[in-house]
């Protein structure tokens, strides 16, 4: 696979490829070329050939070796030397361009951190803004999502709704960094911020060339949730009727159902007074999979509507509409956060029912296990995860193995997966004031899941970007306690 010079590179390092082993690459392609021999001729059919003209060197271009003369300078400086070189670049034009803006704010921002001087690096975007606009310009999308950091770690809250709405604006063309910006918007509780600014990042969403299909239904799903829970917070006497309502949820679709708005509004309020049992819950049989060559986006699709449509499936939705409105009354959890643990629970409860958790042989494996039977030798079984004790609750296997999706090299989604392992053991003491557990399963679970909880908080820690997610998982035992019930 080729990849893109602003991709993160595949050493693992967390650079971007062009400034970690691009250079390195093309020498190794360079050197692997072969120069084939020429086919052997008869000595009665050679002619003597010139020589071709001496191609004369090209010389240096003067630019491009100053800058990256100043590159060698900025890397090789102190922490208050790498700041005078970004303000002494700025001056020059010739050598301040948008990868030079990038690369020294990139390694200026952790250093920031690192001397607790945030706000300095604030000082440097913004003299980067008025001093070379058109630069800042190409790397805006990168800048609003520092400063954001920084705002949101700071609890400067009075910067955050303007810089989240400069990220709105950049949405259609940055839809991996907004999708980030969200996420962390979203587990700081910053839900009045969120609305305003995806109402701002609709119309550029929705005609985007560059996002395909589901992503911008996604978006939009995420958009009616987020103006659902905002309706709900500001009003006095929520309504799934109410037409300013259904004025704000139809701007992202067109299909959306009276009906279902009440039934919503009722089980987030805790109004909806059913009584469950795990009857209720009863999901379809997961489509059989015949190898993984033969599994397609087409199977993919299909699947999903299967499960969509079942009722075991919408009443495992409405449960945890039901479970949303728990957590901030009874929990204090805040309703962005909420929603973000929320909607991970509900893809891992679907996603292992579905099977796609289960453990997998590597292709290295699987050929070998081939090659075993064709020579007929003994094939050892395969490894497979122990069944788990409840359809509701999570297993330590399958929860072990999501959580590692979520924080894979190029995935890395640090918010989705602590905003999930921070709200579990919420859902189990949920689950039982609703009845469909026990104390002793709940108890049992939080041990099984426990080992889990000091590998995320090292993956955590060193996300110094937000120290946030470190602190709240530090005090996740805690909250495993039996807590409050209804």
């Amino acid at each position: 696979m080729k990849l893109g010079r602003n991709a993160p590179c595949h050493c693992g390092s967390g650079k971007k490829y062009k400034t970690c082993c691009l250079r390195q690459d093309e020498e190794a392609r360079h050197a692997m070329v072969v120069t084939l021999p020429e086919p052997a001729v008869p000595a009665a059919l050679t002619r003597p050939v010139a020589a071709p003209p001496a191609v004369p060197e090209r010389p240096p271009d003067p630019r491009l070796e100053a800058l990256k003369a100043r590159w060698a300078e900025f890397a090789a400086s102190d922490y208050a030397g790498q700041i005078a070189l970004f303000e002494q670049t700025l001056a020059e034009p010739e050598l301040m361009d948008d990868e030079m803006a990038f690369e020294m704010l990139n390694t200026l921002f952790p250093a920031t951190i690192a001397h607790n001087e945030r706000e300095r690096f604030a000082v440097l975007v913004g003299n980067l803004r008025a001093q070379r606009p058109e630069i800042y310009a190409k790397e805006a999308h990168y800048c609003l999502d520092w400063l954001l950091t920084n705002s949101l770690v700071a609890g400067d809250d009075a910067r955050v709704p303007a810089l989240a709405n400069d990220m709105a604006a950049l949405a259609g063309k940055e839809m991996d960094q907004w999708n980030r910006v969200e996420t962390q918007l979203a587990y700081h509780g910053q839900l009045d911020v969120l609305v305003e600014a995806i109402r701002l990042a609709w119309p550029r969403i929705r005609q985007s060339q560059d996002i395909v299909p589901w992503g911008i239904d996604e978006f939009a799903g995420r958009a009616i949730n987020y103006e659902l829970l905002a309706y709900a917070v500001h009003t006095p006497a929520p309504e799934g009727s109410d037409p300013d309502l259904l004025a704000r949820l139809t701007v992202y679709s067109q299909d959306v159902i009276p009906e279902r708005l009440k039934s919503y509004m009722a089980y987030f309020a805790g109004q909806a007074q059913r009584q469950w049992s795990m009857r209720d819950f009863a999901l379809p049989p997961p489509r059989p999979r015949r190898s993984h060559r033969d599994w397609g986006e087409e199977d993919d699709e299909a699947a999903e509507q299967d499960t969509g449509h079942a009722p075991g499936t919408q009443n495992f939705h409405d449960l945890s509409i039901e479970f949303l409105g728990y957590l901030h009354r009874v929990e204090g959890v805040s309703y962005a956060r909420g929603e973000l643990g929320r909607r991970e629970l509900v893809k891992f409860v679907l996603e292992r029912h579905a099977s796609d958790l289960e453990y997998r042989e590597s292709m290295m494996e699987s050929l070998e296990r081939d090659i075993a039977r064709q020579r007929r030798r003994k094939v050892p079984p395969v490894r497979k995860f122990q069944p788990y004790a409840h359809p509701l609750v999570p297993d330590h296997e399958r929860l072990d193995r999501y959580l590692g999706g979520l924080l894979g090299l190029l995935n890395q989604w640090y918010y989705h997966a602590a905003a999930l392992f921070e709200v579990l053991p919420a859902w189990l003491r949920f689950l039982e004031s609703r009845h469909l557990i026990d104390a002793a399963l709940r108890v049992q679970t939080l041990r099984d899941v426990d080992d889990l909880m000091e590998p995320l908080c090292n993956i955590c820690s060193k996300f110094a970007d937000d120290p946030t997610l470190h602190q709240a998982l530090l005090r996740w035992r805690d909250k495993a306690s039996p807590g409050p019930l209804l």
